[in-house]
């Protein structure tokens, strides 16, 4: 008994001091270097991802996570175009994206977060162009779905930011009309907006 309990005890502390190392729950066989790119993309630290994906390239060629690398690394370039104000260069980034990567798996994600990251900085004719290439090139991911709603609000925001308030008014009553669900909600915020 006292074996099983120590044993527990020295694996849960093990659990404890991997979580303060930040490699709690590392998945097997990954490059640390790798993890550590994700971790600083995860946390919107660009050029640190940038060199630690370059640098997973470079140590591991040719092999799964160097392909790996290679798709987040020219993800974290657009990022990094949008971070510089580069709008035209990071558009030019996404297509390029788009043509290598098609079918990738984490494609939808990639562009998604590419398009969040746009509305969130108020540049929503980006985001909406954003959005509309995960309808255009990754039908059926759940990504695609709530990008639906994301295309029409997005296009509702610029017409609203470009002070276009008529069609920023007829494009809101598209949008109720399409998302019927929530039109308590919706009704509500376009009378809010437009008065």
């Amino acid at each position: 008994m006292f074996k099983k309990n120590l044993s527990l005890f020295l694996f849960l502390l093990c659990l404890v001091f991997s979580a303060m190392a930040g490699e709690c729950f590392a998945v097997a066989g990954v490059p640390p270097i790798l993890e550590q790119a994700k971790t600083q993309d995860a946390k919107g630290q660009y050029e640190q991802a940038a060199v630690l994906y370059q640098q997973t390239l470079t140590e591991q060629p040719g092999s799964e996570y160097a392909a790996e690398a290679q798709f987040h690394l020219a993800k974290v370039k657009i990022l990094l175009l949008m971070e510089s104000n580069n709008d035209a260069a990071a558009q030019a980034a996404a297509d390029a994206l788009i043509a290598v990567y098609q079918g990738n798996p984490d494609l939808p994600k990639a562009l998604y977060g590419i398009a969040n990251k746009y509305e969130w900085a108020g540049k929503y004719k980006q985001a909406k162009d954003a959005y509309q290439l995960i309808l255009d090139h990754c039908q059926g991911s759940p990504d695609a779905a709530k990008s639906n709603l994301h295309v029409s609000r997005t296009n509702v925001l610029a017409l609203i930011d470009s002070k276009n308030f008529d069609a920023a008014g007829a494009a809101l009553d598209k949008f109720i009309v399409d998302f019927d669900g929530n039109s308590f909600i919706l009704t509500h915020l376009k009378n809010s907006i437009m008065s």
